[in-house]
């Protein structure tokens, strides 16, 4: 059986004070307990560590071998728990996040930075698609985090909310009424997201609608055409800077 590292500290004492009386008072723990650990570290090893005398005790031959292998060995175990607990803390690892390009040129650049400063050992490797199939890919474990928009709830998921985004209509500077919702007007979007079909219901029940819908994946491309119209009727655009 092997010993347990309160019995090999209680022995390394009472071998540096050699009185059993004194070990027990600095260890703040009763005489009678500090002699059982002894018998039991005793019965460990299978032989006598001290020969009690009337002026306290001293080490046999094994007890003297014993004292300096179970001081190394106690500053060993420290640094192993000592690493433990290090490891324990750092974030290391690689991880793989998804999120829409969209979502992640919105939202990474402010924590992202500072994370992989603050923890080298720590590898990220980016995955983007729309939010629910970063979500899937998420459920089925090949991705370890998302950061998406509208997530939908699953048992295997731990959602925390980040923040709120706003998806509505835009259009370019020195656009017209004219270039607005009508016959005359584009529509620049992505057909995709579930935020386009919410907004494109509304508009239908207001009787609003596009002579034109020009679709895109990338809603930077769709902003950067409405800003700066290169479609030359189009008036608005679908677009959100963390919309996925």
């Amino acid at each position: 059986m092997l010993p347990s590292s309160s019995d090999l500290s209680y022995f390394i004492e009472v071998a540096g004070t050699q009185n059993i009386s004194r070990a027990a008072e600095r260890l703040g723990i009763s005489q009678p307990s500090l002699s059982v650990a002894i018998r039991r570290l005793e019965a460990s090893v299978g032989t006598p560590l001290l020969i009690r005398g009337k002026q306290g005790v001293r080490l046999t031959r094994s007890g003297l071998n014993l004292a300096a292998r179970a001081r190394a060995l106690l500053a060993e175990w420290e640094r192993v728990r000592a690493d433990a607990g290090r490891e324990a803390s750092e974030v290391a690892g690689r991880y793989t996040v998804g999120c829409h390009p969209s979502v992640g040129l919105y939202t990474l650049p402010g924590f992202l930075p500072e994370l992989l400063r603050g923890h080298p050992a720590l590898e990220i490797h980016l995955i983007h698609d729309l939010s629910r199939k970063i979500t899937e890919e998420v459920i089925s474990f090949r991705a370890d985090f998302g950061i998406v928009v509208n997530p939908v709830s699953h048992p295997d998921l731990v959602i925390r909310v980040l923040g709120e985004d706003e998806v509505t209509l835009w259009k370019g500077p020195g656009r017209t009424a004219l270039q607005g919702p009508g016959p005359d007007g584009v529509l620049i979007c992505d057909p995709e997201l579930a935020q386009t079909q919410d907004l494109l219901g509304q508009m239908r029940r207001r009787g609003l609608s596009f002579g034109r819908t020009l679709s895109s994946s990338n809603l930077e491309v769709i902003a950067g055409l409405t800003a700066g119209g290169v479609v030359a009727s189009a008036a608005a655009a679908l677009a959100s800077t963390a919309s996925g």
